[in-house]
């Protein structure tokens, strides 16, 4: 693996928000990019790096300035959740990002975290839980204004695009102050709002031991899909173990035969599912509960699922 593959990969995930990645190459006609940093990053077919990029600090800023010029377009894809100082990000970014540039991010919505009761995305990389009001103040003191903003409600479980340019540039659309006013009656200062969802999680995990105690108790057997991050946080919250769930399945061959931390469950592939003793698969993964459902069935399994969020049901 070269540095400059790294570079070529990382680059079309920094802008593949904006222009589609092109045969090629990279680099879409008069745009300006710098790469920023990517965790996870797709290579080839069948091939994954994982590398670590330094985060964005204002001395590395001023560096890829120095290296590459300053982009008209910076993007941040699930990426600002991760930051431990969100002023300094920005500071950063005002080094980096040409006068007229435009900044976009994705991250979990914090309404949708909190109405889906969704406390299951809380976990040691995610650092914050963000909506607008709380960007705006942010950007707001570095000179920055947000002037667009959309909602994806079905992408890991509910996401927001936010569109930030400095101060002057540009002016704040009619989806700004949409997106306020819902925050504003969702009550997003409002510390009743989360100890109200803290109740509703625990009774909600509460409801899920008992389902999965329950079909045990009656013979039954489950397993879990997708030994994933937020199903560790989800196990482990609701002190559920391998006694209850033994197995997980996952994707990624380079888990199976591990085991997950805390749960002790034994990671498995899909295949194991077709003359699994399962008769019940909890969905871990949810925010991909359409893919597993049909990875399952394409794998031979016959039953049933439990989807734990936002509230206990059992689906066929």
């Amino acid at each position: 693996m070269t540095k400059g593959a790294v570079s070529r990969n990382i680059t079309a995930c920094t802008i593949s928000a904006i222009s589609p990645i092109r045969p090629t190459g990279c680099r879409p006609p008069s745009l300006s990019w710098v790469p920023l940093g990517c965790i996870g990053v797709l290579m080839t077919p069948g091939e994954t790096a994982f590398t670590r990029m330094p985060r964005l600090a204002y001395s590395i800023a001023n560096d890829l300035v120095a290296g590459h010029g300053r982009p008209r377009v910076v993007t941040a894809t699930n990426v600002v959740a991760h930051v431990d100082d969100l002023h300094e990000f920005v500071r950063a970014l005002d080094v980096a990002l040409a006068p007229e540039g435009i900044f976009v991010l994705e991250v979990p919505y914090l309404l949708d975290f909190v109405e889906q009761d969704e406390f299951d995305t809380a976990y040691h990389e995610h650092l914050s839980y963000l909506g607008v009001r709380p960007l705006r103040a942010i950007f707001a003191e570095h000179g920055y204004v947000i002037f667009d903003v959309q909602h994806f409600p079905d992408i890991h479980g509910g996401t927001i695009r936010v569109f930030a340019a400095r101060t002057g540039r540009r002016q704040p659309g009619a989806s700004v102050e949409a997106a306020l006013a819902r925050e504003a009656a969702f009550g997003i200062a409002d510390p009743r709002v989360y100890v109200s969802f803290g109740e509703r999680v625990r009774r909600n995990m509460d409801e899920l031991v008992r389902t999965v105690r329950g079909i045990r108790a009656k013979g039954g057997e489950v397993w879990a899909y997708g030994a994933s991050a937020k199903g560790n946080t989800l196990m482990n919250f609701a002190r559920l173990r391998a006694a209850d769930v033994p197995v997980a399945i996952d994707d990624n061959p380079k888990k199976w035969g591990l085991y997950t931390p805390g749960a002790h469950m034994r990671i498995a592939g899909p295949a194991e599912l077709r003359d699994s003793p399962a008769d019940h698969l909890l969905l871990l993964a949810w925010n991909f509960e359409r893919e597993i459902v049909r990875r399952s069935r394409d794998a031979g399994y016959r039953g049933a699922f439990i989807r734990p969020v936002p509230t206990v049901s059992v689906f066929s």
